[in-house]
């Protein structure tokens, strides 16, 4: 499997892949990947976007893509596109928890051998929760083993991981998946006062625990028009927003709004390839 590294720092793109030597490339990288589920990819100083984009099942499907930050040691989102052909197959969960293998460099990943904890701690605080959940890669071991990568990872609280949060990504799997492509994006969000967990069992690295999580979700509104997004007008497409408070489960809220106020709220700009993409509007009813 190929991955390809976009790098932003210090105002400075470059592109690096492990079959090719660094080069520097146009700073409008979002040219270069008209694929449904991209947010807009701006140059952020300490970040940098990542592509798996080739599945080891099958080289000519997409697996994810994301934008890590490198102080805060997570992705900010995480984006990947849905469809039976990800889901069904022989594959099994795999708990493969290892180094993303080429799109991070592994000092600025967290070390996540076990779960986080608080500095110096002796008992985990939070989960290693999957952005792109495990469940969505399953058509064989080897995609399954993608989504353990720690970039895939942020500090999340098991209750709502196992509770709420879960209930979703199952409806997303289970309720809106259809015969055409669902796009999805997975975000962590910070507002002002977040907090650390750390990894290396509390001896580690601070890890930055998000404030909100968050879903965008494309897709044709027929789920069966054989059509791509790109080629569909905005009456024929629906999209949504959802937001959680990062809380317990029980007092997390799932906040179902339209994706226009998701970017509102997060400062990215979603589906940016797909300029029919009915971001103002969204039927609760629908969803």
């Amino acid at each position: 499997m190929r991955f390809v590294k976009y790098v932003t720092a210090l105002s400075v793109l470059l592109f690096v892949s492990c079959e090719v030597d660094a080069e520097i490339v146009p700073p409008n990288v979002i040219e270069t990947h008209g694929w449904a589920e991209m947010p807009a990819m701006p140059e952020i100083v300490n970040c940098e976007y990542c592509f798996h984009d080739k599945l080891p099942s099958n080289n000519a499907l997409r697996n994810y893509s994301f934008c890590f930050d490198l102080e805060k040691h997570c992705a900010l989102w995480v984006a990947y596109p849905l469809h039976s052909c990800y889901i069904e197959g022989d594959g099994k969960r795999t708990d493969k928890w290892g180094y993303d293998p080429c799109c991070v460099n592994d000092y600025y990943e967290p070390n996540l051998k076990n779960a986080y904890y608080p500095q110096n701690g002796t008992s985990y605080s939070h989960s290693r929760g999957h952005q792109l959940p495990s469940a969505d890669r399953l058509a064989s071991t080897e995609d399954n083993a993608t989504t353990f990568y720690y970039s895939n990872m942020t500090p999340q609280l098991q209750s709502l991981n196992g509770g709420k949060w879960g209930v979703l990504e199952d409806d997303i799997r289970t309720k809106w998946i259809c015969s055409d492509t669902l796009y999805i994006v997975t975000g962590a969000h910070f507002a002002d006062g977040y907090t650390y967990a750390y990894d290396e069992k509390g001896q580690g690295k601070p890890c930055a625990v998000p404030t909100h999580y968050y879903k965008a979700v494309l897709r044709t509104k027929a789920g069966d028009s054989g059509k791509w997004v790109g080629e569909c007008s905005s009456e024929e497409l629906q999209c949504v927003a959802f937001w959680f408070e990062h809380t317990e489960n029980s007092k997390a809220v799932r906040e179902t709004i339209s994706v226009a106020e998701l970017e509102a709220r997060t400062g990215f700009t979603f589906f940016a390839n797909i300029s029919n993409a009915p971001k103002e509007v969204y039927n609760a009813s629908e969803w």
